[in-house]
């Protein structure tokens, strides 16, 4: 399980005060907090060092100095200033471990490298709209690199949008116009389609989430030579010149060139797997910021939905931050199904076996006055939701109080 450690950084000043500042990030990592706590500050640092520890196991990179990774950080608009020489950010993973500390970059490789499987990582970011709304924002100056990267991504989404057979959303058709770069949506239930950038602000924040989403799960599940082909032309040579098999090295130089795979095997295709695992993208780390923005109770919950049937592989990640408590007691309700089946082996119809979730596979924490507190209910067995809905126990309690006056 990886483990992360943010301390003096940002928002962030005492961090997770257990476990020697350490908190683990489970296959579902849900972060709540007020405006300016450092939710989204430590979803990014989560992500820079996930694709940091991809990188390395590429071998991307066998050294890195401090200022190189701030360089790094800088991409996530996580500003220099945040660094201080009290800060320490450090990153327990099963190929590598990083350290920042005292203004120094360190890291080791981990004995059990031969377990970790390269991920598809991509970071959803709350400005995810901008993308929908905005026409060339390819050409637009001083536009952050992570929104560009994010546009890169939704275009990739949309030219295969016919390919995989995956257009709609919730009630929606969705339709992409190659030659002017844009979508639209088509109501079920009517024929008129509508360029996304006059749609409602709710769809111009659910199509680029769940078509990018989408777009990466349905890689993931090509074949390997399928995933091999769409490489870059430097990591199909890494590849090519780590393959100590000889005659298997001429098959897939062949099938790069001419792309036949008719003389590979299913030994062939076994030994790629086994021996390219830290390579070949194999699952997925899905950072979403706020997948509620702008959405009705009801399709925030449909929305979670997608996102955990889309988080189903070995070794996958998804981690929210969010300041919805429809989303956390959602996410209560799969928890308890899931304890309900495995000890009464009933279930609701309501909800299926696939948004089942086991109560080990979740944490969440809570980020309040410079500190990381964990919000699981290890007697429940469930995410105290209470703590993202204080709000609506003061409401009630001064509702209360105007009864008692009015009576």
């Amino acid at each position: 399980m990886v483990q992360l450690k943010v301390k003096n950084f940002g928002p962030v000043k005492s961090g997770f005060e257990d476990n020697d500042g350490y908190f683990e990030i489970n296959k579902y990592t849900f972060f709540i907090g007020d405006q300016g706590t450092g939710k989204s500050t430590v979803a990014k640092i989560f992500s820079t060092f996930s694709w940091l520890e991809k990188a390395f196991a590429r071998e991307y990179y066998d050294e890195l100095s401090f200022s190189d990774f701030v360089d790094l950080c800088s991409y996530q608009r996580l500003p220099v200033e945040y660094f201080k020489s009290e800060t320490e950010l450090s990153y327990k993973g099963l190929a590598f471990e990083f350290s920042i500390k005292k203004e120094k970059f360190e890291f080791k490789k981990n004995n059990n490298n031969n377990k970790y499987v390269c991920p598809k990582i991509v970071y959803i970011p709350s400005e995810r709209n901008t993308v929908s709304v905005l026409e060339d924002l390819e050409h637009i100056k001083k536009l952050p690199k992570i929104i560009k990267d994010f546009k890169s991504e939704l275009k990739k989404a949309n030219l295969n949008l016919e390919k995989y057979k995956r257009n709609f959303i919730l009630n929606y058709e969705i339709l992409y116009d190659k030659a002017n770069d844009m979508n639209y949506i088509k109501s079920k239930d009517d024929d008129e389609k509508i360029p996304l950038i006059f749609a409602s602000s709710g769809m111009q924040s659910i199509v680029p989430l769940m078509l990018v989403t989408d777009n990466l799960v349905q890689f993931l599940k090509l074949p390997i030579l399928e995933k091999i082909n769409y490489m870059s032309a430097a990591d199909q040579e890494h590849i090519l010149n780590n393959i100590d098999d000889s005659y298997l090295m001429s098959k897939l130089k062949l099938f790069l060139s001419s792309n036949i795979d008719k003389n590979f095997t299913e030994a062939d295709i076994e030994k790629l797997s086994r021996n390219f695992s830290s390579f070949v993208d194999s699952t997925f780390v899905n950072i979403v910021e706020e997948p509620e923005l702008n959405l009705f109770p009801t399709t925030q919950v449909k929305i979670l939905e997608s996102l955990i049937k889309h988080n189903s592989f070995q070794d996958s990640k998804l981690v929210i931050t969010t300041h919805s408590p429809y989303i956390l007691s959602a996410m209560n309700n799969y928890i308890y199904a899931e304890e309900v089946f495995s000890t009464k082996r009933k279930c609701l119809e309501e909800v299926s076996k696939d948004l089942f979730v086991n109560i080990d596979d979740v944490c969440a924490y809570k980020l309040e006055h410079g500190r990381i507190i964990n919000i699981k209910d290890t007697e429940c067995n469930l995410i105290d939701s209470s703590a993202i809905d204080d709000c609506s126990s003061v409401i009630n309690d001064v509702y209360s109080k105007l009864m008692d006056l009015g009576e």
